[in-house]
């Protein structure tokens, strides 16, 4: 089964996840303002994993499963759900077992699709949360009539749908090419990378309301402009 992949704080993640993570980091800006949580680590080639399990047998590194068993990995058990994150407080904030960041990203995680699996761990990571929503694949989603199915999932068929009708490579991922195609589409200045000006310049061109979080209200809206031409 293939994944469908988009890019934070320039990180792999999952595509699903990362409009939970969204979401999430939203609320976290609200609750802290003037900081951000960001993406430590993402979705994890099987070398990537290799190497921080081997830097943990030499005692080197955190807690790190072997290669094959970690949700970080896309051949992983559950597949790519894990997220590493990290704040930008002057202080370690939501790495910290029993900080004020880290309880408050504990308890709120479940509200929006992750649960907090790192304090199941031998060694506690509060930052280590996991998705539990569904996960976007490549498998065509499309309806007997051929169009896109609205459905608010941000799969590779709705990216592949959204890359022939912005003129670029249908390879699903959605990559800085595809971003910066879609920035210009949108009229946002085109650095590859989707941040909040994208998301709701995105959300202002499909006539949604401007919030910043490519939910699933957002992603219909999408579908249905590429059903009948973006």
């Amino acid at each position: 089964m293939g994944y469908i992949y988009t890019t934070i704080d320039g990180k792999r993640v999952e595509a699903n996840a990362a409009i939970a993570f969204q979401k999430l980091r939203t609320a976290f800006q609200k609750a802290f303002p003037g900081l951000d949580l960001k993406v430590t680590w993402g979705v994890r080639t099987r070398a990537e994993q290799q190497r921080l399990y081997d830097l943990y047998r030499a005692g080197k590194g955190n807690l790190a499963a072997p290669p094959g068993h970690s949700d970080h990995e896309e051949t992983g058990p559950s597949g790519p759900r894990a997220m590493d994150v990290h704040d930008t407080g002057r202080d370690a904030g939501v790495t910290v077992l029993g900080s004020k960041r880290a309880l408050w990203l504990k308890k709120n995680a479940p509200t929006y699709g992750f649960k907090p699996t790192g304090y199941s761990y031998s060694q506690q990571e509060p930052w280590h949360i996991h998705y539990t929503g569904k996960l976007a694949t490549s498998t065509p989603a499309k309806t007997s009539s051929g169009k896109l199915a609205v459905d608010g999932s941000w799969g590779a068929a709705t990216t592949k749908a959204l890359q022939k009708a912005l003129g670029v490579t249908q390879d699903g991922v959605m990559g800085p090419v595809t971003i910066k195609a879609l920035q210009r589409k949108v009229k946002v200045t085109a650095d590859g990378k989707i941040g909040p000006n994208t998301r709701k310049a995105l959300q202002r061109y499909l006539g949604v309301a401007q919030d910043g979080v490519w939910g699933v209200k957002t992603v219909k809206a999408l579908q249905t402009r590429l059903n009948k031409g973006f």
